[in-house]
């Protein structure tokens, strides 16, 4: 894990945090985290989304950024996506849908 890149891939992949999740909570766009992570910005974000990026990850900075210190642990990682999808549940994610029979839309063959 020579770059920031692979770094932050490293973390997504170890975590079960998409993208969307990781932009949620960063406060980045989708298009930046998914640019970021597929190297198409170079290796070198600007800081400040640079420590979005690490602060909605709960890993230090100078890891992310330039691989110094040791890489977060798997389970650190799973733990954060836990309480990352807590604090920004995803409508799309689980959709509760109500299918009691009050709720119920008539079949168009029922409405005249």
């Amino acid at each position: 894990m020579d770059t920031l890149t692979s770094r932050l891939r490293w973390c997504l992949d170890h975590s079960g945090i998409t993208r969307k999740l990781l932009a949620s909570a960063s406060g980045l766009k989708r298009e930046t985290v998914t640019a970021i992570a597929n190297g198409a910005r170079g290796d070198k974000p600007r800081i400040v989304t640079t420590e979005a990026l690490a602060r909605a990850l709960a890993v230090p900075f100078d890891w992310l950024a330039i691989g110094a210190g040791q890489p977060p642990s798997e389970e650190a990682l799973r733990a954060r996506e836990v309480e990352l999808r807590a604090l920004y549940p995803d409508p799309d994610d689980d959709p509760e849908v109500d299918t009691s029979p009050e709720y119920a839309q008539p079949d168009a063959t029922e409405v005249a």
